[in-house]
């Protein structure tokens, strides 16, 4: 985004911002010493020290590229240790309390995220996912660099910030837990759990109505203090270790104190308030604030120039294709077709090189050509909400169209003369006379919920509008309608999605797109649709011989005549005739037969994908459309009249445009402007069009714009008009000043995630790529889990993973190996595992291998084993990244469900797991119910760990199909039609995992009678959202549609409550039991009694 008119353009933002006295830093991660005199702290990507009372500067003690956090300071006083994301994920270092060398302490690829010390100084304590599935452990980390320790699970829940209690046993923070989302109640909150280290038990320690979290032990008093906001605020309270009622120490009433720390000698607690640092006196309960002052520069320019080459947003091609109109860095620009020069008087100059048709401090977008080919209309939001702007190439100069409070968008030109269509709001669709300035509302509707839907698109004779809008809301339908107002005609009247119409540029054909999400359409999936818009007229021939073997006494007439013709045609033109063939050529108008138009319509031949209609031919004989069979897009020409279908080839463009001639198709590959060039239904090949650009990029200007365009999008689309009664203005004006703050993309994004926290509201989350993460490193696995009692030499195999590398046939590993070396590197007792397989994925690495028992056994028994099998073996192994083996975890974790119902269940009860609520865990499930299941007498529906999707309907359709006939042949017995059907009882299986949509089919299931809930309460997380991205290329997720039972309860806020309620206990975890399934399968058997009929 340029950035010339910016001092005049936010002035008033300036003053605002200079008013509010911004503080250099928003820190939340400290530590303090035990004299209370120097406090440790993250900002800027770094760790800091200054003296306590913040009489002078803080000193810089770190200074990598990278983003590091979390100081803790050791029991001595005399280390730091902090986390960094150095090499591409979190890892946790150490170096000396003044600063100094950092040495790395862990390897894993996955985070490991740094929560204390052990009292001895020995080690760190960390909360990491590493090989475990579903949910991250504590884990000790040797100071001298050993293999890291599991303390606790796996778990079914997060185990997280963690303190140790000084008599064997920790107290920890568990469940799925969240940290900025404000005023929430629900089972998705964290508690407080000690976990006994001698015994291996967990006990619930603390738990109240919200979230509880960040333990700190005093372990000379025997004194807890943590937060909680179980009142509606973060504050701290503090309670004996032995038992007993917490005492409320702070009493805040917005942001509280988050991110304890406890000093050494544990007389000072040191803790964050809304970015603040303030310490604590235990002796008698005061409290400071601590001003943070930065001594150092920031690392990163904030304002660059520079040239970006093939960055391109948006692309629209002139009309006559000689041109490029591009939105690059948020402005428009304006490139030369270098293909538009003759080849002979190309200039000598940079051809890629764009030109800044002009500069400013909003965002630019949606840039549409006039038919003249001279100016070209676009939205820009420089005045606080998108408005319409136009760009005259020949004067030079810009001219606001539209000045509304709203957001406008998505402006079209008319084909034919200086009428402009666009969308004002969400629901107006206008039509602007530029040269009058008269104005008029075509239709008010359900167009689009913020940056989601369209405006209308024009016939070539700029006399009708086509457009998609939902009658029915989630059911969109194509609709034409007068350009100069009148009553809108559904051409398409279905119960499914149609959308993205396009005119034919000869105005016979009106091509769209077709989507079905039910098998009740025969058209599962989307579909490309064209209908012809006037009834050709039909022509009979009743004579007995063609026209030319018929006498016609006039024919000679005729020759003389014709002859006549052709010698005027041989005469000079006249100037009036030569001035007559300069005119433009009149638009044939747009010829539209209603009647049973909606019926009309002909699907394009399908395939076995998508399909999604892309644009015509210039004279409408050929139809492209795109086809996605899941892998890469493919495009394809069809033929109009007989609707036959060739696939030209790989279609990666998006934002499709075709010349005039019909010869080449323009788009947008990423950032760079790509073509296809075509004829007719053949594909005569493509290439690319090089741009540079010369951009002034202000970070800040950038992130304040994109601030601004996020806020007012939530402010107007948010689901609830009241914003869960979020003051939305105020919050406004608390968090905009704090932007120069959090100077990194990380900062960025935890402040971004903190306003949206705001609206109290779940699918509420923000994410910057601006990250400094690099030189991604990727741990290798075997897919193997080590004894941790095992103490050398090498590792021993406690068991391997069914479809993991050491389950391969060539490659296997056995329990009880003993793996003693890796690529001829001894194995020795504090060898880290991550560490000797860090970046192996995919290299191939030769292990010597020590054989156990059932290594021995297997060796013996094959046909060419020798006589004596050697102790040892050589193994060769491809590691595979951990990532791609949690799928084999997931799919172990089923099969163990499924065996451990079986049994339990003597046989009668299936089990079956719905990962997510998508269409493949649809087509999975129903298999599975037709096949593992249907001679059942009852059914376990486990959605635990079941991120949402949108299959509710569709799982109700499957579960309540009943037996209508009994059907059979001669040879046949009856038989049930329809063929399949569930009739037995069934108990649906939740957590606090169980996610949106998820909780929307327990409700549903509940609600309906039709299942036994059993398990633990969900989160009442349940809004339909959507992704939306920003300037700045950074995403936030708009909550747009609420879900209500039909007993009137909002489900956000409201999780599905258990019949059965029955909490995850981790120490049957830890005993390898499932004690929810363990209910569920208990409960099923109660309401199956003694009747096994099914």
């Amino acid at each position: 985004m340029r950035t010339l008119l910016l001092a005049v353009a936010i002035l008033p933002a300036c003053l605002a911002v200079a008013q509010a006295a911004a503080p250099e830093a928003f820190v939340e991660h400290a530590t303090i010493s035990a004299d209370g005199r120097t406090v440790w702290f993250a900002a800027h990507g770094d760790i800091w020290s200054m003296p306590a009372d913040g009489g002078t500067p803080a000193n810089r003690l770190t200074d990598n590229v990278a983003y590091e956090d979390m100081p803790v300071l050791s029991p001595d006083g005399s280390l730091v240790a902090f986390q960094s994301e150095r090499f591409g994920s979190i890892d946790v270092f150490v170096m000396p309390a003044e600063g100094g060398e950092a040495t790395r302490l862990t390897w894993h690829s996955y985070p490991d995220h740094l929560l204390g010390w052990q009292p001895d100084g020995r080690a760190l304590l960390v909360s990491s996912l590493r090989d475990d599935w579903p949910a991250p452990s504590l884990w000790r980390i040797p100071l001298d660099g050993g293999q890291p320790e599991r303390i606790t699970g796996p778990d079914q829940d997060d185990n997280n910030y963690a303190d140790f209690t000084g008599d064997g046993a920790i107290i920890y923070a568990r469940g799925p837990g969240y940290d900025y989302r404000k005023r929430h109640r629900g089972s998705d909150s964290y508690d407080l759990w000690r976990f006994d280290m001698e015994t291996g038990r967990h006990s619930e320690f603390v738990r109240s109505p919200g979230r509880d979290s960040w333990p700190q032990v005093d372990r000379g008093s025997g004194t807890l203090f943590f937060v909680s906001d179980r009142d509606g605020t973060d504050n701290i309270f503090s309670m004996p270790l032995a038992g007993g009622q917490a005492r409320q120490l702070t009493h805040y009433t917005d942001d509280g104190p988050q991110f304890l720390r406890l000093s050494p000698d544990a007389d000072e607690l040191v803790f964050s308030v809304f970015g603040s640092l303030h310490v604590m006196q235990l002796a008698d309960g005061s409290e400071r604030s601590i001003p943070v002052r930065l001594k150092s520069e920031g690392k990163h320019a904030d304002v660059v120039e520079q040239t970006v080459r093939n960055d391109v947003e948006e692309l629209a091609v002139s009309p006559d294709g000689k041109y490029f109109a591009l939105i690059v860095n948020s402005d428009l620009h304006l490139l030369k077709n270098p293909d538009s020069y003759p080849e002979d008087a190309k200039p000598d100059q940079d051809l890629s090189m764009t030109i800044p048709l002009l500069t400013s401090a909003g965002r630019e977008r949606s840039p549409n050509w006039h038919h003249d080919g001279r100016r070209i209309a676009y939205l820009s939001d420089r005045n606080g909400q998108f408005d319409v702007f136009e760009f005259d190439l020949e004067s030079g100069e810009e001219r606001q169209l539209t000045d509304s409070p709203v957001d406008e968008g998505m402006p079209r030109w008319s084909p034919v003369d200086d009428r402009l269509l666009y969308l004002s709001g969400n629901h107006d669709m206008q039509v602007l006379d530029t040269a009058t300035g008269e104005s008029l509302q075509l239709q008010h509707a359900e167009f689009r919920i913020g940056p989601f839907g369209d405006s209308g698109y024009w016939s070539p004779d700029g006399a009708w509008i086509a457009y998609s809008v939902a009658p029915v809301w989630w059911s969109a339908d194509v609709f034409v309608m007068p350009s100069g107002g009148g009553d809108p005609v559904n051409i398409s009247m279905t119960p499914d999605n149609e959308g993205d119409p396009v005119w034919s540029p000869d105005g016979r054909f009106l091509g769209f797109s077709f989507s079905s999400s039910d098998d009740y359409s025969n058209e599962f999936g989307s579909r490309a649709r064209l209908l012809l818009l006037e009834h050709e007229e039909q022509h009979y021939d009743p004579e007995l011989l063609f026209e030319e073997d018929r006498i016609n006494p006039e024919d000679e007439t005729a020759a003389d005549e014709e002859a006549s013709a052709e010698d005027a045609e041989q005469k000079p033109e006249e100037d009036g005739d030569a001035a007559a063939g300069d005119e433009e050529e009149a638009v044939e108008p747009v010829q539209i037969d209603f009647t049973e138009i909606e019926n009309r319509a002909e699907t394009i031949p399908p395939w076995g994908g998508d399909a999604s209609f892309r644009l015509f031919s210039p004279d409408g004989s050929v139809a492209y459309i795109v086809l996605d069979d899941g892998g890469d897009n493919m495009l394809a020409a069809v033929d109009t009249e007989s609707l036959e279908m060739e696939v030209l080839g790989p279609a990666k463009l998006r934002g499709m445009q075709i010349t005039a001639d019909g010869k080449r198709i323009y788009g947008l590959v990423g950032g760079s402007i790509s073509y296809l060039d075509i004829d007719g239904m053949e594909m005569r090949g493509g290439g690319s069009i090089a741009s540079s650009s010369s951009v002034v990029q202000d970070r800040f200007a950038l992130r304040r714009q994109s601030f601004n365009e996020m806020w007012r999008i939530l402010r107007d689309n948010f689901y609830d008009k009241g914003l869960h009664g979020t003051d939305w203005q105020v919050v406004k004006r608390k968090y905009e000043p704090l932007l120069e703050s959090v100077p990194t993309g990380e900062e960025y994004t935890m402040l971004m995630n903190r306003m949206v926290g705001e609206l109290a509201a779940s699918h509420s989350w923000f994410f910057s790529p601006d990250g400094s993460a690099s030189n991604p490193q990727a741990t290798g696995s075997l897919g193997i889990e080590l004894d941790p009692d095992y103490n050398g030499p090498g590792w021993r195999v406690a068991s391997v993973l069914y479809g993991s590398p050491a389950w391969q046939r060539g490659s296997e590993l056995f329990p009880g190996d003993v793996i003693l070396s890796v690529n001829g590197d001894e194995v020795g007792a504090g060898t880290q595992r991550e560490r000797m397989f860090n970046n192996t994925v995919g290299e191939l690495l030769v292990l010597d291998v020590q054989n156990g028992e059932q290594a021995m056994d297997w060796l013996a028994a094959k046909e060419d084993a020798p006589e004596e099998i050697a102790p040892t073996r050589q193994v060769s192994i491809i590691p595979e990244h951990i990532g791609r083996l949690f799928g084999a975890k997931y799919e172990a974790w089923v099969r163990h469900n499924r065996e451990a119902v079986d049994e339990l269940g003597s046989g009668r009860i299936g089990y079956q797991h719905i990962e997510g609520m998508d269409y493949r865990s649809l087509a999975r499930f129903r298999r599975e119910l037709y096949t593992l299941n249907h001679d059942k007498d009852a059914l376990i529906i486990d959605v635990r760990f079941n991120g949402g999707g949108d299959i509710y309907a569709q799982l109700y359709d499957i579960l309540t199909n009943k037996v209508l006939f009994h059907s059979k042949t001669r040879f046949e017995q009856w038989r049930d039609t329809p063929e399949w059907q569930w009739h037995g009882p069934i108990v649906v299986l939740i957590n606090a995992w169980s996610y949106s949509d998820a909780e929307d089919f327990a409700h549903m299931m509940q609600e309906q009678g039709m299942a036994t809930i059993v398990g633990e309460d969900t989160g009442g997380n349940l809004i339909a959202v959507a992704g939306v991205g920003l300037a700045d290329g950074s995403f936030f997720g708009l909550p747009m549609e609420g879900w209500w039972r039909l007993d009137g309860r909002n489900m956000e806020g409201f999780g599905c409550p258990a019949d059965v309620p029955v909490e995850i206990d981790p120490n049957a975890l830890a005993e390898g039991r499932d004690n929810q399934l363990e209910v569920a399968v208990r409960t099923l058997i109660e309401q199956l009694g003694d009747d096994s009929a099914h």
